[in-house]
């Protein structure tokens, strides 16, 4: 409309959002048609003359005049017509009606008097009239006859009182009647007036249209047979209320379609729910002859959208020509619109589906929205309407105006008991008739059931009003026909008894009417109903003989197996009473089949009294055909569990879908059509669990609403697959209907109905969900289905599950103290419950407790019981071990006192004897040292002859060894020689002459005999000279013939090397001797004769030779030095053997004495070993009973401690189970509460624990119970705020079996967790932190489960997830050795290291039930005390830096030293008790022990100092508590603000005043650093408060809104004096509330008429005040 603001204007130009601008032409004008303004901009409203168009303006009578008008037209016998009817309507709607007062006419009685169900104008109601006029005419017309006056006053009369009181209920429909006849009677018309008995109205009655003159008819339905196969869920009985409907709907839809008065053959049903406006119509729509007209349902609910309706309207029909379509086959169709209300009102106050809508009936097409036709109308012809919804108003929709004028509305009233009778009377006589076998006495009761439960309908109904709390108490004609279904399914063969009948019937009315009801009182209310009428209606017999409470169910029969084939055949579902324990065995064998076949999915379930209650509900509602449930109760209920165990005992197939983050609609469509083919195409029975946490949007919940109402879903199956889907099931459809026509339609409707009858929906609803009560307006199929709500457990089942889960489980207790904890359970889990109202009541946070939590509760308690009960155990065996090892360590040193005395006395007789021998010993020794003095003087001399040979020896041995190379090198050069060479010169009758003169030198060296001397001449390396001839021939020839020739030469080099001589040499020298100088040399050759090289040439064994006869001439030469130096040496030896001959007789002499003074000396050392013996072992006593002593003085204490440890562990053991129970039920319910609330439970949970006289502890400090010193100090090296409330926090992180969940609005345990987790965030930061809404959510669990990192999820509003659920309940699945978790429809690796925490910024989050079950809620919001901890720190870090370290070094120390402490108490512990054998023996031990103890008093004595410097430095921080205390209380005011609500409106408005402790701290920071610096302390601390208030105050004032600044001062200015302790809480309540608490009745009456009650109430409250920290009572009578 804003757009066209410009064509408005004089220059008519429109100017589009793309900025295209479109000149109009001159004669374009726009005439805008509003309902009213309230949407129009002041642009378009002034740009527009506006005309206000009255409805009394014009009123009915144009529109009446111009029907009149129209009349002739249709052909002239209708002037006639005219002319009777035209005087009727002026005397009965136009003339004043008879005692109206005021009234002006009959339209104006109706305004004033009677209350239309539906709002509509005049004109809408005279439309109708004369719409329904025209319609009962038209048989008439078509004959062109007029008949007579009386007929048209007949006919005139029905008209106007089904148009005006159409829409009226009984009550209104009986005082319009009257006033009517009023006027009949006047205008004397009385004809007109039908016969009606009392009570009845013209409503009950029809002009006859079967006769021409249409006489009085009263309305009767036929008479109903019921078919041969009864399907209760598909029956539709026609009744009065049914049957007139009916007519009204089809002599509309045979109308003409005219535009004076509107007519659109559509008519509007409007009726509260349960009144049969869906059966009706469809009644209505299954007459159709299918050749001619077809029909199609369509169901609406809030969110459908006009692009849903339209595609719904288009999958419906085809093209006919162009952009004209049509149903198919040129048919005709009915559109039934259901729900047509329910189409969402948006901001503007516009339902635009059902615009559409209205579009479609009155212009006969819709839009293309094709790209390519966009904009182009599409006609569509031969479409009619029917439409039905609810009344409006409640919360509830109208229709506008302009779509309701297109339809004939009338009211659907709810039926009489008549036709209630009739209904499941028909039913009922069906039932038990002859022919299904019924006994004649069961016959006849059977007539008194529809009477019995329209009473108690009726009693209920008027009792159980519906409100916003219980929108859900609303009970209808659904409820009744729920009664009498539950009474089908029970065979006639077990309805063998009366009684059996009317404990059917109870039971029935039961489920019905009590099932869905939210209070113990309201279903109190409905037993009591029963009881009351049981004796009215079946007599006070057999309502004695019901009075106890009876169940039935279908699952008690056992599986039946074929005669032939022996396969099983399913267990027979026979719906028949259920003995208790009958039924509670059958339920746990289910259980066990279930857990058998879905062992990744078991579930271990206790099934107490009211789970197994809720599992028949379940079971009977999913059994009946089109069952569908809602489960209500909050989460960890059981409603999931029940869900599947109920679905698997009826044999059904369960379906849940599996949410992951890119679950969309299409996800679900693929879902449901797998579903929609199991149950319809297959005619698979199917449960389909949906829970809310599972609805990712509102579409989804439209979806189901259309499946639920229809069975169907738009777009869900393309055609081509529909008719796919029939073709399936056309065998079936075959048999079951062999009569009925084979088309697709007809198969279709089968699918339909198959479909609705297979598929059972159960929704598992929270009702704390903010969106429940609006879902239930907006999707009423959805919330029309058997509603289940799950009370709250009570304390029975509680302790049912309890004893169900500890039973088994050892515990050191008797049986009657076992049953005390089982009821104490069940008490904590009631009493936290009632503390979560309380603390919603006074905090405004909402707290949950869920059974789920209670399973937890049992869950901790078992892993916590059996580590203490372990750990008292050790400690107990520990203890005794180790005091037993002290006590024998004790008696040990008393025994070694008296075996130290007995060896004293034995030890001085030893003494004795040892002395005397060693006298003696003493004496021989001398004579022995004197000789021993003569032997050592010979041997010297000996000696130093011996050293002075030994150095000639070696001298002459290093001559020697210069000699051994030659002869080393003649041994070679022999062994070099090979019996070859000495066969080859045998062989060679004439050697050359070198070899012969090699011999000549082998014979003179050997002294063997040769030739004279004589010249020759000799030819030797190629030159002849002259030389000595040879004497190879004479002697040599002979000799190298020898065999043994080589040995007699290598044994003349081993034994007569030494003989030869210098003479030898001599005689060699011409053969060996040469000099490069020739002036020196002699030989005639430039070379030795006997060179082995050249001898080599000649012969092998000659170069051998050649080289022995130089080598033994050179070895002489080296040897004869050597000679006389060893032949000197020889005589040297000789005389040196002589001199030690008679040293050795010497010394034989000595070693005779030495010998004697031995065995002396062996008697002595024996006597001395006795004697040491005896000193050692005395030695050894003492020091064991010097260390015995030690260790027992210095374990005195522990000895005292541990003895009196070991008395109390028994008594401590005894106690664990309520010390356990208590401590479990603090860390699983004590999360979510502040710190009084916390105290307050924990303190009503050990109260009760003595009250009900479980063993435990007076006082059971849980913080110490569950963790040590040392970890408190880790915490808080690591972040973590010391104040009391923040250690429970990290006990609950750290301790909790579930994941926890923080509440953190101050970030503080965000930054103490990223600090504890460190080391494992920093291997992939990425991974491990992250938000809900990060795209890779589902990457980084994989990562990190997989890897055993943690996940830290940041950010977290109300809700978490859906796909992070199997994390949360940690639901592992177990493969071989590897675990995993199904996230998403993917099993991830998970490790069992791996940690989950979610942290949410919100001050006070709205947690689900099912999300509270699922994790551990822990509230770290900040406290008073805690804060002002932490700004002390922060102020003594920024005025005294070194004093905060030396403190923050010191607790560092401090907890190293606690842990170093306790650490040395347990190995002192341990080593003793693991000792083995006597303590005393032990030595090292005992060195360890003593080491041990010495450490552990080292640490002791650190700890004292530190606590003694930890005093110093707190007395100087504390000079500074003032300040700290201060910025505590300002910034406890800043937040206090958020609580602020508008005065107006009373609606919050502080969540503007947000702020957070980041904003605080840096205005602390400010006032510290800005405010004077000045000396002493307390004067700068001063400056610091004053400074740090007015900025904190004129920090938070400038955001405030000026009504909520002087509160702000208030607030302030109170908490400063309260903390300061000038005034009370007490007093600050008095000034707030005074006497408005009092109660004006139980106080004493005003004496003063002066003075107002208020004001009077306010004195006396005030009298009773005691003011201020010394409470005087200032006034007072």
């Amino acid at each position: 409309i804003e757009n066209l603001n410009t064509v408005l204007d004089d220059n008519k130009i429109l100017t589009l959002a793309n900025n295209d601008r479109i000149p109009m032409t001159d004669n374009c004008k726009i005439v805008f048609e509003v309902q009213d303004l309230r949407n129009a901009s002041p642009a378009t409203v002034s740009r527009a003359g506006i005309i206000y168009v009255s409805a009394s303006d014009l009123g009915w009578q144009p529109i009446t005049e111009a029907w009149m008008l129209r009349r002739p037209e249709i052909n002239a016998q209708r002037s006639a017509e005219v002319d009777i009817l035209k005087p009727l309507f002026d005397k009965w709607l136009k003339a004043k009606p008879p005692n109206s007062g005021a009234a002006e006419d009959f339209f104006d009685w109706c305004m004033r008097n009677i209350k239309l169900v539906m709002p509509c104008n005049d004109s809408i109601l005279i439309v109708q009239t004369l719409n329904l006029l025209a319609a009962s005419l038209k048989p008439y017309v078509d004959e062109n006859s007029i008949p007579a006056e009386d007929t048209y006053r007949r006919m005139l009369c029905w008209c106007i009182m089904w148009g005006f009181g159409g829409l009226l209920e009984p009550e209104g429909r009986k005082i319009i009647w009257s006033k009517f006849v009023e006027i009949l009677e006047e205008n004397k018309h009385k004809d007109a007036i039908p016969p009606c008995a009392e009570g009845q109205t013209i409503f009950e009655w029809v002009p006859d249209w079967t006769d021409k003159t249409r006489p009085w008819k009263l309305w009767e339905p036929d008479e109903w047979k019921p078919p041969k196969i009864l399907n209760f869920s598909a029956l539709l009985i026609p009744t009065m209320d049914s049957v007139r409907a009916e007519y009204i709907i089809d002599i509309i839809a045979n109308h003409d379609i005219t535009r004076t008065p509107p007519s659109f053959k559509s008519t509007m049903l409007v009726g509260a729910p349960g009144t049969a406006k869906t059966s009706t119509a469809l009644m209505y729509t299954g007459r159709f002859s299918q050749d001619v007209m077809l029909s199609k349902r369509l169901n609406l609910s809030s969110a459908t959208q006009p692009l849903g309706f339209q595609k719904s309207i288009e999958a419906e029909i085809e093209r006919k020509t162009g952009k004209t379509f049509c149903p198919p086959g040129g048919k005709k169709m009915t559109f039934f619109i259901d729900d047509a209300s329910m189409p969402i009102v948006n901001k503007w106050g516009d339902q635009v589906t059902n615009e559409l809508a209205r579009q479609l009936i009155e212009m006969s097409g819709v839009y293309f929205l094709d790209k390519d036709k966009r904009g182009d109308f599409k006609s569509i012809e031969g479409l009619q309407y029917i439409g039905a919804m609810g009344h409006p108003g409640g919360g509830k929709n109208d229709i506008p105006n302009r779509y309701k004028s297109k339809f004939m509305c009338f009211n659907m009233v709810l039926p009489s008991t008549v036709s209630v009778d009739n209904i499941f009377g028909s039913i009922m006589k069906s039932k038990f008739s002859n022919k299904a076998g019924a006994k004649p006495d069961v016959q006849d009761l059977s007539k008194k059931l529809t009477a019995a439960t329209v009473d108690v309908w009726d009693r209920v109904k008027s009792k159980l009003l519906p409100t916003p709390l219980r929108f859900h108490y609303i009970f209808n004609m659904r409820d009744l026909s729920r009664v009498f279904q539950g009474i089908m399914e029970c065979p006639v063969s077990i309805v063998s008894t009366p009684t059996v009948l009317v404990q059917l019937w109870k039971h029935e009315c039961q489920r019905v009417f009590a099932d869905k009801l939210s209070r113990d009182v309201d279903k109190n209310l409905v037993e009591k109903t029963l009881k009351e009428f049981l004796p009215i209606h079946f007599g006070e017999a057999l309502a004695a003989e019901n009075q106890e409470v009876s169940w039935y169910a279908d699952f008690l029969r056992d599986i039946e197996f074929d005669e032939e084939t022996g396969e099983e055949k399913g267990a027979p579902k026979v719906y028949e009473p259920a003995p208790w324990e009958t039924v509670k065995g059958k339920a746990y064998e289910y259980l066990g089949k279930y857990n058998e076949a879905y062992p990744s999915k078991s579930m271990n379930l206790v099934l107490f009294d009211e789970a197994m209650q809720h599992l028949m509900k379940i079971n009977r509602t999913i059994q009946q055909k089109r069952g569908s449930a809602m489960l209500v109760g909050v989460g960890g209920s059981g409603k999931q569990s029940l869900a599947r165990l109920a679905a698997f005992t009826s044999a059904h197939y369960t379906f849940q879908i599996t949410i992951t983050k890119t679950y969309n609609d299409n996800a679900l469509f693929e879902d449901l059509k797998n579903l929609c083919i199991r149950s319809g195409a297959k005619g698979e029975s199917v449960t389909f669990i949906f829970t809310d946490a599972e609805i990712k949007s509102e579409n989804f919940l439209e979806y189901m609403n259309s499946l639920l109402a229809t069975g169907e879903v738009v777009g869900l199956f393309a055609k081509d697959e529909r008719d796919a889907m029939c073709g399936d099931v056309r065998n079936d459809f075959v048999k079951e209907f062999p009569n009925m026509e084979e088309n697709l339609l007809n198969m279709y409707n089968y699918l339909m109905d198959r479909l609705r009858d297979n598929l059972h929906v159960c929704l598992c609803f929270s009702p704390v969900n903010a969106k429940f009560p609006i879902r239930a307006q907006k999707f009423p199929a959805v919330f029309t289905v058997n509603i289940n709500w799950f009370m709250p457990w009570p304390e029975a089942a509680l302790v049912a599950v309890s004893s169900a889960f500890l039973s088994s489980y050892k515990l050191d207790c008797n049986d009657e103290e076992r049953q005390k904890l089982y009821g104490l359970t069940g008490s904590f889990q009631a009493l936290t419950r009632d503390l979560c109202e309380v603390y919603y009541t006074r905090m405004r946070k909402n707290v949950y407790v869920t059974p789920k939590s209670f399973l937890c509760l049992i869950d901790f308690y078992k892993v916590l019981y059996k580590a203490k009960y372990e750990e008292i155990n050790v400690q107990e065996r520990s203890v005794n071990v180790g005091l037993q090892k002290l006590k024998e360590a004790s008696e040990f040193v008393e025994k070694l006192k008296i075996e130290l005395k007995e060896q004293e006395v034995v030890i001085r007789g030893e003494t004795a004897k040892t002395n005397v021998l060693l006298e003696k010993v003493m004496g021989e020794k001398a004579k022995a040292d004197k000789k021993a003095e003569q032997v050592n003087g010979q041997k010297a001399d000996c000696q130093g002859e011996a050293d002075k040979i030994n150095a000639e020896k070696a001298e002459a041995q290093v001559e020697l060894n210069k000699a051994l190379p030659f002869l080393h090198d003649a041994e070679s050069a022999c062994n070099s020689i090979t019996k070859k060479d000495i066969t080859e010169i045998k062989a060679n009758n004439k050697p050359v002459d070198i070899i012969k003169l090699t011999f000549d030198g082998l014979m003179i060296i050997q002294s063997k005999p040769v030739i004279p001397v004589k010249v020759e001449d000799r030819f030797i390396n190629k030159v002849t000279a002259p030389f000595l001839a040879d004497s190879y021939d004479d002697y040599a020839k002979k000799d190298l013939m020898d065999i043994n020739f080589l040995n007699n030469i290598l044994d003349f080099a081993a034994n007569e090397k030494d003989n030869i001589n210098d003479e030898t040499c001599e005689l060699l020298d011409p053969y060996l001797r040469y000099d490069e100088d020739p002036a020196k040399n002699w030989s005639p050759f430039s070379h030795k004769v006997l060179e082995p090289e050249l001898a080599g040439k000649a012969s092998g064994a000659a170069a051998g030779l050649c080289k022995f006869v130089g080598a033994m001439v050179m070895y002489h030469g080296a040897a004869k030095i050597v000679k006389p130096k060893m032949d000197a040496l020889k005589v040297a030896e000789a005389r040196l053997a002589k001199a030690m001959g008679e040293l050795n007789a010497a010394e034989a002499e000595l070693n005779r004495v030495l010998s004697e003074v031995a065995e002396l000396d062996a008697e002595l050392a024996k006597a001395q070993g006795v004697m040491k013996q005896l000193n050692d072992s005395k030695a050894a006593m003492e020091r064991q009973m010097d260390a015995a002593n030690k260790l027992l003085s210095g374990l005195s204490g522990e000895n005292a401690r541990w003895t009196e440890d070991s008395k109390n562990f028994a008594l401590r053991r005894k106690k664990l189970i309520g010390d356990v129970g208590c401590v479990c039920a603090f860390v699983v319910y004590c999360g979510p509460f502040n710190s009084e609330f916390r105290d307050k439970l924990y303190t009503q949970f050990m109260a009760d624990t003595k009250k009900r006289t479980v063993p435990a502890h007076e006082k059971i400090e849980q913080v110490s119970f569950l963790v040590d010193q040392g970890t408190i100090g880790e915490w808080a090296l690591e972040g973590l705020p010391s104040d009391e409330l923040s250690i429970q926090n990290a006990i609950m992180v750290t301790r909790s079996s579930r994941y926890p969940l923080m509440v953190d609005p101050q970030g503080q345990a965000n930054r103490w967790i990223k600090s504890r987790e460190k080391a494992r965030i920093s291997e992939n930061p990425g991974m491990c932190i992250t938000t809900l809404s990060a795209k890779n959510l589902k990457d980084q669990i994989e990562f990190t489960m997989g890897e055993g990192l943690c996940l830290v999820i940041e950010n977290v509003e109300n809700e978490v997830d859906p796909m992070l659920d199997p994390v949360l309940d940690k639901a592992i699945i177990k493969k071989g050795k590897n675990l995993y978790i199904n996230v998403s429809d993917q099993n991830m690796d998970y490790k069992e290291c791996f940690s989950l925490y979610f942290t949410s910024r919100l001050p006070n989050p709205h947690f689900s039930p099912e999300l509270s079950a699922k994790a551990t809620v822990i509230d770290f919001t900040v406290t008073l005390k805690g804060l002002e901890q932490q700004l002390l720190g922060k102020l003594i870090g920024m005025e005294m830096k070194s004093l905060e370290d030396t403190l923050a070094a010191l607790e560092e120390d401090v907890t190293n030293n606690t842990k170093s402490l306790q650490l040395l108490d347990k190995q002192l512990l341990d080593r003793l008790s693991n000792s083995q054998g006597n303590l005393l023996e032990d030595t090292e031990l005992i060195e360890v022990l003593a080491n041990t103890k010495a450490k552990s008093k080292e640490v002791e004595g650190k700890l004292r100092e530190a606590d003694e410097r930890k005093i110093e430095i707190n007395e100087k921080r504390e000079q500074f508590r003032p300040v700290a205390t201060r910025g505590s209380i300002m910034y406890f005011n800043m937040t206090d603000m958020t609580n602020v609500v508008n005065p107006i409106t009373a609606q919050p408005s502080g969540w503007m005043y947000n702020c957070s402790l980041l904003q605080f701290l840096e205005q602390f920071e400010v006032s510290v650093r800005n405010s004077e610096k000045c000396q002493p302390t307390s004067k700068r601390v001063d400056k610091i408060i004053h400074y740090l208030t007015y900025q904190v105050y004129r920090y938070m004032n400038r955001g405030l809104y000026e009504r909520d600044k002087m509160m702000f001062k208030l607030l302030v200015t109170l908490k400063i004096m309260v903390i300061a302790n000038q005034i009370t809480a007490g007093d600050v309540s008095m000034l707030l509330k005074a006497g408005s608490s009092l109660d004006e009745k139980a106080e004493r009456s005003n004496p003063f008429k002066w003075m107002s009650t208020k004001v009077w109430l306010n004195v006396i409250q005030l009298s009773r005040q005691p003011f201020g920290s010394d409470q005087i009572v200032f006034f007072r009578e």
